[in-house]
């Protein structure tokens, strides 16, 4: 199932995020062609893409985000952002300031910003 769909090289190419089978493809729009296709670590449930386009962010529904570099999708240095999942449902995840923190919600309401760099807790908001 497609989940997640980002345009990236001005606007020329997209890449989408599938849920279950855990693939990332990324396709040029004119002409359409297949740049790549990868598989990560996690179950794609929302994405957000670094403001430059060289990280995509994953919310996985089990543990809170991982970061992958684009096109390889290798897992970031620090690459999960936790955060308490109380349930399997999909949270809204997104880059904050430049790219510099990572923002994520939380099953219960709260909203959790982490480092981008090294993936610490920087503040916890609450609803």
């Amino acid at each position: 199932i497609a989940k997640t769909v980002h345009f990236f090289d001005d606007g020329c190419s997209i890449l989408v995020g599938y849920m279950e089978s855990h693939r990332v493809r990324a396709w040029t729009i004119s002409p359409w062609t297949r740049l790549w296709e990868r598989m990560v670590f996690s179950r794609i449930a929302k994405t957000a893409m670094s403001p430059r386009g060289e990280y995509l962010l994953v919310h996985n529904m089990v543990t809170g985000c991982d970061a992958y570099t684009i096109p390889e999708m290798g897992r970031h240095a620090s690459s999960t952002f936790t955060a308490p999942v109380i349930s399997r449902k999909p949270i809204n995840v997104g880059f904050a300031s430049a790219g510099s923190l990572v923002i994520q919600g939380g099953s219960r309401g709260q909203i959790f910003l982490h480092i981008f760099e090294n993936a610490n807790l920087f503040q916890i908001l609450q609803h």
